[in-house]
């Protein structure tokens, strides 16, 4: 169960790391393309293999990311506040490559794959910022990946 709502959202920004490098002239331009969402706890948000629809801001809250593997499904770990998830299905144009679900009542963000090609359209600028920082979020992740396996 999904409620949309309109939240008080003063500066976005300053959570989410997709929109930490757009001025405040370009993050009001974002906002118009940006979806407030309710989830309860301990329910789906997006799953495995299914076709990735956006990416999912935390604003609050916390989600657990579990894979399918042959032995059953592993947990990945806990994302919370100013997390993001959703994006490698947005860049890659693929299916979820995990599942995530709500571990609390969660507030998300959500830019929809429809509206991002919008802004890419629209505000190429805007769009190159936002992939440049998509890009860095998945360096992050691969070097803590990398990390983990040696």
């Amino acid at each position: 169960m999904t409620l949309k709502f309109q939240a008080n959202i003063t500066d976005i920004s300053d959570f989410s790391q997709i929109f930490h490098n757009l001025s405040g002239f370009e993050m009001e331009i974002v906002k118009e393309y940006l979806e407030q969402q309710k989830y309860p706890g301990h329910i789906p948000i997006c799953a495995e293999g299914k076709r990735g629809e956006g990416i999912f801001l935390i604003n609050s809250g916390e989600v657990k990311v579990i894979k399918k593997t042959p032995e059953g499904a592993k947990p990945l770990g806990k994302l919370g506040k100013g997390d993001v998830f959703g994006e490698i299905s947005m860049l890659a144009n693929i299916p979820y490559t995990a599942s995530v679900y709500t571990a609390t009542e969660c507030e998300l963000t959500f830019l929809s794959r429809k509206n991002f090609e919008v802004i890419k359209e629209k505000h190429t600028d805007i769009a190159f910022k936002i992939i440049t920082a998509l890009a860095e979020i998945l360096a992050k992740r691969l070097i803590e990946l990398n990390t983990l396996l040696l």
